[in-house]
C-alpha cells in the first residue's frame, strides 16, 4: 500500500479526495471526515494549471479564478506552500487537514491545495511548483468568491529546464 502511495505522488499532480461517484456530480456526504480521503489523480485540473502556467510564460502574467477550474463543490481553499506547518494551520483554522499531511507536506517541489466545504476537507491536491509556485503568499485561506490569483512569469528565477518560475500571487 505504501509503495502505491509513493508511486501516485510522483511528479504529476495528485489529489486526495472523497471517493464519490462521478454521476452524483461529486457531491460530498457531510458525515465523511478527512480520514476517509484517499489519493486519486485529477488530470483535468492538472491540465488547466499547466495551460495557465504556459499562458503566464507566454504573456508574462495571467489572472484566473480557481472556481472556474474545478468541477466539484467547495467553499474555501487553503493553499499550503512548501515549508508551511500544516499542524499550525489546523490549530488556526480548526479544520482537520490529516489528508493534507499525508499528501506531501515535506516535499519541496509541491504546494498543497486543500478544498473544504462546511469546514470539512473534501479534496487536497499536490500541485507541483512547476505549475505555479505559491511560496510567496502571505495569506493561505480563500473563500470561493475571493479565490482569484495571478500567475506571473519571473525574470530572475528559473527551473533546471531553463523555464522561468511562475509565481502564484494575489492580484493587485
Amino acid at each position: 500500500m505504501r509503495l502505491l502511495f509513493l508511486l501516485s505522488i510522483s511528479l504529476s499532480l495528485t489529489t486526495c479526495s472523497n471517493t464519490v461517484d462521478e454521476k452524483s456530480n461529486n457531491s460530498v456526504n457531510e458525515s465523511q471526515t478527512a480520514n476517509q480521503i484517499e489519493l486519486t489523480s485529477d488530470s483535468l485540473l492538472e491540465s488547466k494549471f499547466d495551460q495557465l502556467t504556459k499562458q503566464a510564460i507566454r504573456d508574462s502574467s495571467v489572472t484566473f479564478r480557481v472556481d472556474t477550474l474545478t468541477n466539484f463543490e467547495w467553499d474555501t481553499l487553503i493553499i499550503i506552500p512548501t515549508y508551511w506547518s500544516i499542524e499550525r494551520l489546523e490549530l488556526e483554522t480548526q479544520i482537520n487537514l490529516t489528508a493534507a499531511k499525508k499528501a506531501g507536506q515535506y516535499r519541496e517541489d509541491l504546494n498543497i491545495l486543500a478544498f473544504t466545504k462546511n469546514r470539512q476537507l473534501i479534496k487536497c491536491i499536490e500541485l507541483p511548483r512547476t505549475k505555479g509556485d505559491f511560496a510567496t503568499l502571505k495569506s493561505v485561506m480563500f473563500s470561493r468568491e475571493n479565490c482569484v490569483f495571478e500567475f506571473v512569469r519571473t525574470t530572475n528565477k528559473f527551473l533546471a529546464t531553463g523555464q522561468p518560475v511562475v509565481e502564484g500571487r494575489i492580484p493587485r
